[in-house]
């Protein structure tokens, strides 16, 4: 058991408040790499590196916009065919 000068409710509130920092700040990052321009033309790209990475929303995007845009047909082979 650790001694401290802060009482255990008052820890207990920081942590929770920074807990609560932290998730706001990822749902941030999420958003922000989703709806950046680079990702407009790369969701598959977008979702893959905002849900599976810890990259910046700035590393993201730089990083997509160096890469091709996905093609139409990509997507319509993924959701059952080619639609005119």
């Amino acid at each position: 058991m650790f001694e401290t000068d802060i009482p255990k409710a008052q820890h207990e509130a920081e942590v929770c408040a920074a807990r609560a920092d932290a998730a706001a700040a990822e749902r941030a990052r999420i958003n922000a790499i989703l709806t950046s321009d680079a990702a407009s033309e790369r969701p598959r790209i977008a979702k893959s590196l905002a849900l599976n990475t810890d990259m910046s929303a700035e590393a993201a995007e730089a990083f997509m916009a160096d890469l091709p845009p996905e093609s139409r047909s990509l997507f319509a082979v993924q959701r059952g065919g080619l639609r005119d």
